[in-house]
């Protein structure tokens, strides 16, 4: 099971320009995908932010497959 990443485009130029959107995902099982938004301004004063956020991100979403996996060995 691989976590991918991928930026998610706002529905204006106006809100990409201020809000930098990650989405994590697992194939196969979008019961796990989770966003996140990131001040661009942040970005700006501190770019290693989307690294953090990053990686953050993948564990997160880790912990909620693990979860929904064992949930579904339950049920």
């Amino acid at each position: 099971m691989t976590v991918e990443t991928r930026r998610v485009m706002l529905d204006t130029e106006h809100d990409n320009q201020k809000w930098y959107v990650l989405e994590g995902s697992v194939a196969g099982c979008p019961q796990v995908t989770k966003r996140v938004s990131i001040a661009v301004t942040a970005l700006v004063v501190r770019p290693e932010i989307l690294d953090e956020a990053r990686a953050k991100l993948i564990a997160d979403v880790n912990e909620y497959h693990a979860n929904y996996l064992l949930l579904q060995g339950l049920a």
